[in-house]
């Protein structure tokens, strides 16, 4: 678990000595709607900065089954590959509260996530990737598992895009898990 987390960290710095270099883009805002076909619809609003192959993004997300979540994230592009790590605040139906202060309030999930995905572009926006997670509970670091798999990300115009991908989760034994599709619309700014 320590060393998830020091790639993750390392990531960061490597990423903001790149960026020194290069010149700095702002306003990577974008609005995401999607859904996984299993009543549940999704809704991710963030907006970044950007110098080079390295971009810093904040995320605010939402669904219809009442979970939320506030994430920091970088990506850092390497020709076809990109690795993306970030930190996440989990809050709503599945446990806590936005602000855990108060009487009957509690905390909700904080964890660290890295993601390794390839771009190989042979036919326009398919991509594999793979992911994982880690629990910070107090003190402790608390391997949560991934995803992995794979999907096309169709650009319609210079700021409009459609996304779809199919997951299979994983739990911290390897133990195969749910399948999962997703597909969004998406804006970008």
């Amino acid at each position: 678990m320590n060393r998830i987390m020091v790639v993750i960290a390392s990531l960061f710095v490597a990423g903001a000595a790149v960026a020194q270099d290069s010149p700095v883009t702002v306003g990577n805002t974008y609005v995401e709607l999607g859904t996984t076909f299993e009543n549940e619809t999704l809704l991710s609003i963030g907006t970044g900065v950007g110098a080079g192959a390295v971009s810093a993004y904040g995320e605010l997300s939402g669904s219809t089954d009442g979970n939320f979540q506030a994430r920091a994230y970088t990506d850092a592009e390497f020709g076809s590959f990109k690795i993306t790590p970030g930190l996440n605040y989990h809050w709503g139906a599945d446990g806590g509260d936005l602000v855990g202060f108060g009487e009957n309030n509690e905390w909700g999930d904080v964890t660290g996530d890295l993601e390794v995905s390839i771009h190989p572009g042979l036919v326009g926006g398919e991509y594999v990737f793979a992911n994982t997670a880690v629990g910070l509970d107090g003190w402790s670091l608390d391997w949560a598992g991934g995803e992995v798999g794979a999907g096309y990300k169709l650009d319609l115009a210079e700021n409009v895009y459609l996304d779809g991908r199919v997951s299979w989760s994983y739990d911290d034994q390897f133990e195969s898990g749910d399948r999962r599709f997703v597909a969004g619309f998406g804006l970008k700014f």
